[in-house]
């Protein structure tokens, strides 16, 4: 009876272990949120953010990008589409096309303040790391404002839209 138990041990060892499972992060090509403002109507807001591998093909105007160092992203910022009240405002594609590496869904904020709406979406790691915070003004987009978080008295760049 011993002989069998030393066979039927070694039997188990060489068969494959049921591995325990690992946790892994999950990877996000997007996001959507709903919710609503904080005014007397509760008006509806719905943000969608998507990005997308880079390739030269979508983006080769592009000069410098937020988010890396040097060099191109591993991924661009393919849509930002941001709806108030169920209407849509126009984002341009200039307007994100530069941002590298978005945070996807958790560098994705909507703040309010009197008459402005700001979406913040964060992105890049380390010394690359940046807010880019889009400012609509009465349900248009006014200015896109990208700051690197570190250093904290790095200069801001900004555009602006009619």
């Amino acid at each position: 009876m011993p002989k069998m138990w030393i066979v039927f041990m070694m039997i188990l060892a060489a068969l494959p272990c049921a591995a325990a499972p690992v946790e892994q992060l999950a990877i996000y090509d997007g996001c959507q949120l709903n919710g609503h403002l904080r005014d007397l109507d509760q008006t509806s807001v719905a943000i969608k953010v998507r990005d997308a591998q880079y390739t030269v093909s979508k983006v080769n105007e592009i000069k410098s990008w937020w988010g890396v160092a040097q060099g191109t992203p591993n991924r661009m910022t393919s849509l930002v589409d941001l709806r108030i009240g169920g209407v849509l405002v126009k984002i341009p594609f200039e307007a994100y096309a530069d941002l590298g590496n978005p945070l996807i869904p958790s560098g994705i904020t909507l703040t309010q303040s009197q008459d402005e709406i700001r979406l913040n979406i964060c992105g890049g790691e380390g010394s690359a790391a940046y807010i880019a915070r889009f400012v609509v003004i009465k349900g248009k987009l006014t200015r896109r404002e990208v700051v690197l978080t570190e250093p904290s008295d790095a200069k801001v760049d900004v555009m602006t839209f009619d």
